[in-house]
């Protein structure tokens, strides 16, 4: 009675499992074409594949280890499709292609309690959008696109999640928004290219916002005239964070803000003609640590907290080699190391560019160090008040 009692349960089990694992593939040629797939269970797979224009793919998965792959070709140069993916469970792997310009791509992987998600995004040509969103912990998002005017949005809730945005072409945009701690945009999933946000063109633009702690964030650029953002606890705490950075071009531009953050570090490299950087610290133990190679770079810095609080222990360093640089800043607090090392001919530290005129310190204990090496036009404009405070500057002809 038991043996069979136990090959039916093995029977049920086994019924249960093929009920569970469901396939659906979907081919569809012409234009204006809608796809729709609904699939509850687990290991279910929802294939689309659709060819020319306008037409919208939409797949919904409720379980876990589910697949969907959505495949979006025209021989248009405006393609217009849409793909929207919801979602629900853990370990579910999503991935949406489309060709040609004009695109929208959304995969939603929203479950709390989620985990071991993975989503990408892969677009061609210019003009597309996409927009990934993932709770939970461990989710992968990666965006890639190759064209212009197409923007990214990736927003990951959770811990140690990686978010990773890619464009190669001008007018860019990527923007990375991560909530919790452990989370990475920086590091790429093993298969996909460059890290971080990566932009290649002319005129891009990037942004990452991180609330928590234990976060890792990096920027690439390299081209004319890019921008990048990234803040670090402007919206809540954040501790323990590193910003990483690098500019490669003319006319790039970087800002970094770490507002209520502790024991994180911005580090960045800017090599080119006219960029420009603005570092924004409130808080303590921060360091930041920024290099120029080229002519005509700029910076701005500012150490703060609300009164009566100070920032304490932060360490900015500085170094510019090349032709006409300037640095201007203010600390406002105690125990704070300014290092700047200008190398090259006409550098100034102050005036002009965004004001507080050069080293301006109100405080206790900090240490200031200018080093400036050139043919004669180098300048060096500070300001102390305070106590127990220490000031060198160095300029060699």
């Amino acid at each position: 009675m038991k043996k069979i009692l136990f090959t039916f349960v093995l029977l049920l089990v086994s019924t249960l499992l093929v009920a569970q694992s469901n396939t659906a593939t979907t081919t569809q040629t012409g234009d204006d074409n809608s796809a729709i797939v609904n699939q509850t269970g687990l290991t279910n797979t929802a294939t689309v594949d659709q060819k020319d224009g306008y037409n919208t793919a939409t797949v919904d998965e409720t379980g876990d280890l589910n697949t969907a792959n959505v495949m979006q070709r025209t021989l248009s140069s405006t393609a217009a499709n849409l793909v929207d993916v919801d979602q629900l469970g853990n370990s579910n792997y999503a991935q949406a292609q489309q060709w040609n310009s004009g695109n929208e791509a959304i995969v939603l992987q929203d479950d709390a309690a989620g985990s071991n998600n993975w989503a990408r995004i892969s677009q061609a040509q210019s003009g597309n959008y996409s927009k990934i969103w993932q709770t939970g912990s461990d989710n992968h998002s990666v965006a890639l696109t190759n064209g212009g005017n197409t923007t990214h949005k990736i927003t990951q809730v959770g811990d140690e999640n990686i978010g990773t945005a890619a464009s190669y072409g001008g007018s860019n945009t990527a923007i990375i928004s991560q909530t919790g701690n452990d989370n990475d945009a920086g590091v790429l999933p093993y298969y996909a290219g460059p890290e971080g946000i990566y932009q290649s063109g002319m005129l891009n633009e990037a942004t990452i916002t991180v609330v928590g702690d234990d976060n890792s964030t990096f920027v690439s650029q390299v081209g004319d005239g890019n921008g990048a953002l990234m803040e670090l606890g402007v919206y809540g705490g954040a501790s323990f964070n590193s910003a990483d950075f690098t500019q490669v071009g003319n006319d790039n531009y970087l800002e970094a803000k770490m507002v209520s953050a502790e024991n994180s570090s911005v580090v960045g490299t800017q090599e080119g003609d006219n960029n420009l950087f603005r570092v924004g610290i409130r808080g303590d133990d921060n360091t930041v640590n920024m290099t120029a190679e080229g002519n005509q770079n700029r910076g701005s810095w500012n150490f703060s907290s609300p009164h009566p609080e100070y920032p304490t222990h932060n360490t900015l360093d500085i170094t510019q080699d090349g032709n006409q640089n300037l640095t201007n800043g203010a600390v406002d607090g105690d125990y704070n190391d300014i290092d700047i090392i200008q190398t090259g001919n006409g550098n100034s530290v102050g005036t002009l560019w965004y004001g507080n005129d050069g080293v301006n310190i109100t405080g206790s204990h900090n240490d200031v160090d200018i080093s400036q090496t050139g043919i004669g036009l180098n300048k060096s404009f500070n300001s102390i008040t305070g106590n127990n405070n220490t000031i060198s500057v160095i300029q060699t002809n």
